[in-house]
């Protein structure tokens, strides 16, 4: 029942567009028939054009869905299987897919060079603690007083 779903609403989206489809034909001619004269023609003409539009959207969102819930399960088994589309996504550090021609993607950004500076160390004081009769701020690391409950370098609260 819950195999091969994306492929399942996909086809559920082009039963119920039909459907709709054909149920604003039928209720865009007896709007006219009923309502007659030139009037009733034209309020029959607005209900079919309405309901095949509504169905055609209703269409794209429900198929865009099934799309999506296809895709995804594709990828789910390409991950589970450990094929080597996968693994070297995952261990490479540029992927391009096998099948795809490398030389027409844009060349992979490079990692920092020397501009790289490594964060600062954390003082050795543990964050939140009472220091010297104060506190130090867990975001901070500044020494507050011991009255104070908010930080007087970042304003974060104790």
């Amino acid at each position: 029942m819950y195999q091969n779903t994306g492929v399942k609403i996909l086809a559920m989206a082009k039963v119920l567009a039909v459907l709709m489809m054909i149920i604003s034909i039928v209720s865009g001619i007896a709007t006219g028939l009923f309502t007659g004269g030139s009037e009733g023609f034209f309020i029959g003409l607005t209900v079919i054009a309405i309901g095949c539009l509504f169905a055609w959207l209703s269409n794209l969102v429900l198929a865009g869905f099934g799309e999506l819930v296809a895709n995804t399960h594709e990828m789910l088994n390409i991950m589970k299987s450990g094929s080597a589309g996968y693994n070297q996504m995952q261990h490479a550090p540029y992927y391009y897919p096998p099948s795809a021609n490398a030389a027409s993607y844009a060349a992979p950004m490079q990692p920092p060079t020397a501009s790289y500076a490594p964060p600062k160390p954390r003082p050795s004081v543990k964050s939140n603690t009472t220091y010297n009769k104060g506190w130090v701020c867990k975001h901070c690391d500044s020494n507050n007083q011991a009255g104070v409950i908010q930080c007087k370098n970042c304003g974060n609260y104790k």
